[in-house]
């Protein structure tokens, strides 16, 4: 009986150890139809001390089978190439064995994960497969712009009208939460997962109902297009106070929507395009976090225009009430490069070719006052702006105001084709032998750019079309 119990005990023994064995290896197998290549790689961040990520090649067999032995210790994401084209991408826990099959000429139909663990794989295929554009394409709204973009026009104009579109949106809602709820009773998705895509369906949801009543206002010019009670209670029902929904692209395109929507409900009394009348939106109608990122996009905004009074004005209130250290550092940062470009090219200098080829030096004009003007032939508000104040430009200059357009073409004879196509007044320069040199010397990130020059040649801290500076240029001429 003895020697029986002891031969049980030395067969289960082995069945432990050949069991945990085989749990620590891990395995990628699977088939390739029509593959360009022989060889198959999987790239995958390694669990090996010291080593930051790990490839392991094979070769296809004669059926274009293939089979790669991984060595990992936590769950991992890793990425399958045929050759040096790159597949798909994969994730893979130890002593898991799963098998990936594909025809190369219909990788997005063919792909098939198999395997006790392929669930989770399959599930982010399909998620994919159903919304291949979810990750990469929604409606965004430029910032206090608040203009339709063509893809939401595209896509409105579909619908023969808004209450169709509206039904399309509620339908699209439900048909994403039905698919996502189809997976959440099995162990493919985690609940954290879960609740951060339905987070984003939610916040999709809740920008594309904005969407209808912008369309309303904007396209359809009706004067009853109010958002409902409900919707605006369901914006507010947000927690004001987490960060954690600001995480959300979704989320902060929905606020961007309903900012552009009020936006066009407030202009019944005219446009509201200033700064100022942007940050009184904000301010009647949000509240936490969302309100001081809202605030923090519009201070940036203003100052990548190199306009610094709209925050030095605000500076001291929105630094004692906004929570968020990191916004507060990323304001002063932009506020600091600015002050630090302006004194950086103060008392500058440089001398460019006009149209004959003769140079015209900067420092010819000191004593009088400069609007310096960066353009392109390509860029349209340039051109717009030429033509927009060429009456302001008559004028000032009889007040002895020089206006120099320095053209940053590469090509210049079509530089010189449209500054006397669009009748550009002034003198026209063509820096396209020192448009690097002019890049970095009035740190010009984009066209058009602007700079007035006092009578002693300091740079003010003016940048923007003439009608913004118009009165600042007259008080210049003064001094």
């Amino acid at each position: 009986m003895r020697s029986y119990i002891k031969f049980i005990s030395v067969i289960l023994l082995l069945f432990a150890a050949f069991t945990n064995v085989q749990a620590d290896e891990t395995m990628v197998k699977g088939t390739i139809l029509n593959p360009y290549y022989n060889t198959v790689a999987i790239k995958y961040t390694s669990n090996k001390p010291d080593s930051e990520q790990a490839i392991v090649t094979t070769y296809l067999d004669a059926e274009n089978n293939f089979y790669v032995p991984i060595e990992i210790h936590e769950y991992v994401e890793a990425y399958l190439y045929n050759g040096r084209d790159f597949i798909c991408k994969f994730f893979l826990q130890p002593g898991e064995e799963l098998s990936i099959h594909l025809d190369i000429n219909d990788v997005h139909q063919s792909l098939r994960y198999d395997g006790i663990y392929a669930a989770k794989n399959n599930f982010w295929r399909s998620f994919h497969q159903v919304y291949p554009k979810y990750a990469s394409k929604v409606y965004y709204y430029h910032p206090f712009s608040f203009y339709t973009s063509e893809d939401v026009v595209e896509h409105y104009q579909q619908f023969g009208t808004t209450e169709d579109y509206l039904r399309k949106v509620e339908n699209d809602y439900y048909l994403q939460k039905d698919f996502l709820d189809s997976y959440s009773s099995t162990d493919a998705i985690h609940p954290d997962n879960y609740k951060r895509i339905l987070d984003d369906f939610e916040a999709r949801w809740l920008n594309n109902r904005i969407v209808y009543y912008y369309l309303q206002q904007s396209l359809m010019k009706k004067e009853d297009a109010d958002i409902s009670p409900h919707l605006v209670e369901f914006i507010n029902s947000y927690d004001n106070q987490d960060l954690t929904q600001l995480e959300s692209k979704e989320y902060i395109n929905a606020m961007m929507t309903y900012l552009g929507y009020l936006n066009i409900v407030n202009q019944k009394s005219g446009p509201k395009t200033t700064p100022q009348d942007h940050a009184a939106l904000i301010n009647n109608n949000f509240i936490g976090s969302t309100k001081y990122y809202l605030m923090t996009r519009l201070f940036l905004k203003d100052l990548s225009s190199k306009n610094i009074t709209f925050w030095e004005e605000n500076r001291f209130q929105f630094e004692q009430d906004n929570f968020v250290e990191e916004w507060n550092l990323m304001i002063e940062g932009a506020y600091r490069e600015i002050m630090a470009t302006f004194a950086g090219i103060s008392n500058v200098g440089f001398a460019i070719p006009d149209a004959s080829g003769q140079l015209v030096n900067l420092a010819d004009y000191k004593g009088q006052v400069v609007y310096l003007s960066f353009w392109a032939s390509w860029c349209k508000p340039c051109l717009t702006n030429f033509s927009k104040y060429a009456t302001t430009k008559d004028e000032l200059s009889e007040e002895g105001v020089a206006f120099l357009n320095v053209s940053i073409d590469k090509n210049r004879e079509k530089a010189i084709a449209a500054s006397y196509k669009h009748d550009v007044q002034g003198t026209n320069l063509y820096g396209d032998q020192q448009i690097n040199k002019l890049s970095e010397q009035f740190n010009i990130s984009g066209l058009p750019a602007y700079f007035v020059i006092d009578k002693n040649g300091e740079v003010t801290p003016y940048q923007g079309d003439l009608g913004s500076v118009e009165k600042e240029i007259r008080e210049l001429v003064k001094q």
